[in-house]
């Protein structure tokens, strides 16, 4: 009988948590750990440049300080996930990646604000969390929807307002895209 390799869990909607699949918490408590954490579940294949990271979260450093900023924060979360950090993280001189198949997000916008509680004071730090906020709640409602609900138009006349009635008025259409009421659906 094999053993199943557990999968992290993590919730970055609201306070941020970690744990496995198994329910055991994973305690990263350093804002800096989580904030790396973060960027790498949220960024294509769970991959940024070191180069990328340093400039995010170390950005006052200076250069030389924030590569061993991180060098530190990838040996702490080494201690804190122990064996299981190999499985999970793979690191080389240029890229940090998160394995996708190690990891779900759990939770959503229902559970509060993306990335809440984890305050860093970089610019970098803050753009790219006002960033990932307005995208992932985006991309959460589009992706939660009913897969048999779609997007649909949604039409409003406008008379211009030099127009008066009974004249003949001049019309325009603005189109906006909106949930919805019900589904719509496409004939069978």
């Amino acid at each position: 009988m094999g053993w199943a390799i557990r999968k992290l869990q993590i919730r970055l909607f609201g306070s941020f948590s970690c744990q496995w699949d198994t329910g055991e918490l994973v305690d990263i408590r350093g804002a800096k750990h989580r904030a790396l954490i973060a960027m790498l579940a949220t960024a294509p294949d769970g991959k940024h440049t070191r180069n990328w990271i340093q400039e995010t979260l170390w950005q006052r450093s200076g250069e030389e300080h924030g590569r061993a900023s991180l060098r530190r924060s990838l040996s702490d979360l080494c201690k804190i996930l122990g064996d299981d950090f190999d499985r999970i993280f793979t690191t080389t001189n240029a890229d940090i990646q998160l394995d996708p198949s190690q990891f779900n997000v759990i939770g959503g916008p229902a559970d509060g604000q993306f990335a809440e509680g984890i305050a860093i004071p970089e610019v970098g730090f803050a753009q790219w969390v006002r960033q990932k906020r307005k995208l992932l709640r985006n991309d959460f409602l589009l992706s939660s929807q009913d897969p048999q609900t779609q997007l649909a138009p949604r039409i409003a006349i406008v008379p211009s307002p030099r127009d008066t009635w009974p004249k003949r008025r001049n019309i325009s259409a603005i189109l906006s895209l909106r949930r919805s009421q019900g589904p719509c659906r496409a004939p069978a």
